[in-house]
């Protein structure tokens, strides 16, 4: 398996996310508002989305679904 550090990436504004495969990635501290084609089902796949910004629309219900998406991941795990 392949893993992907986006950790502390500026993922721009704009960026087109459609059918991106993030499964296991590690996003903490990504910016990840305004990307599009971004969905909540690819953001429950990744690893951590610990201090990520996110739209309101994605961070609120993986916030309700996926707590443990937004603890201080352990270090060993990532």
């Amino acid at each position: 398996m392949i893993t992907t550090h986006f950790e502390g990436a500026n993922l721009l504004e704009g960026t087109n996310l459609e059918d991106a495969n993030l499964e296991g990635a590690n996003l903490e501290g990504a910016y990840l508002q305004g990307a599009i084609n971004l969905t909540s089902d690819q953001l429950s796949k990744v690893k951590t989305l610990y201090k990520a910004k996110l739209d309101k629309e994605l961070e609120i219900p993986l916030r309700e679904k996926y707590p443990a998406l937004f603890e201080k991941p352990d270090p060993d795990k990532l």
